[in-house]
């Protein structure tokens, strides 16, 4: 999937610093820069991002808690399959990487992201320790893809998704919002990274996104022991 852009222009997330010599908008009033104060803000620059990681969520209707989610899920990843799980900065516009036997995630991502990210790439994980055929499959195809390899891709994207599904049933995520935000954020995964590799336009992932999408079915994760092989930093996640 692909990443919410990660450096405002005044504004940096990594470094959490505010630049107003980059901000390109109108000069901001005294009368504004007293209302973010007001409301808790200590400056600007922190408003700004905390504006832009609300903008970034796919979807603000339903109240599911992701930073527990998510941390949850981490551990869980760490201490009962021995999958360590990295933040580090992944270079654009790639969000999230995986060897076989670690998960990397972009530190800049959002915690609806995390979430996502965490089960899908688990889910890949479990594909390369399992299959074989899978680990080519995770390659980043050059646009635009023969169709005679969409459906290859779908199935191993839709299989990733239904383990990423069931381990979050295991670990006591169990929740119908849940289910339906998840398989609402495969299906435009998917639908954006089919248009990619169709067109080898990017768009935007938020254009791809839709509320009601078949919701998916979990699959039993077979037993396995997480093996190093190479990162890809030129496919699986865009």
């Amino acid at each position: 999937m692909p990443r919410v852009q990660k450096r405002w222009r005044g504004y940096s997330a990594k470094s959490k610093h505010w630049n107003s010599k980059c901000f390109d908008f109108a000069p901001i009033s005294p009368r504004l820069r007293a209302s973010v104060v007001k409301i808790g803000f200590p400056n600007f620059g922190d408003f700004w991002h905390f504006w832009q990681f609300w903008q970034s969520s796919y979807n603000l209707s339903m109240p599911i808690p992701f930073v527990d989610y998510a941390a949850r899920v981490h551990q869980h990843l760490e201490q009962d399959w021995g999958i360590p799980i990295i933040e580090r900065d992944i270079p654009d516009p790639l969000t999230g990487d995986l060897n076989g036997a670690e998960i990397d995630i972009d530190y800049a991502v959002t915690p609806e992201q995390r979430l996502f990210l965490l089960g899908h790439l688990f889910g890949h994980t479990v594909q390369w320790n399992v299959n074989e055929s899978a680990f080519n499959l995770g390659r980043q195809y050059k646009p635009p893809v023969d169709e005679k390899l969409i459906p290859e891709v779908l199935a191993y994207e839709g299989e990733a998704a239904r383990y990423g599904l069931q381990m979050l049933h295991q670990i006591g995520i169990v929740d119908a919002e849940v289910d339906q935000w998840f398989s609402n954020y495969t299906a435009a995964d998917q639908a954006y990274l089919l248009h990619f590799y169709r067109t080898g336009d990017k768009g935007e992932f938020k254009n791809f996104w839709r509320d009601d999408a078949p919701l998916v079915e979990p699959k039993p994760i077979p037993h396995f022991k997480p093996t190093k092989r190479v990162f890809r930093m030129d496919g699986v996640v865009i």
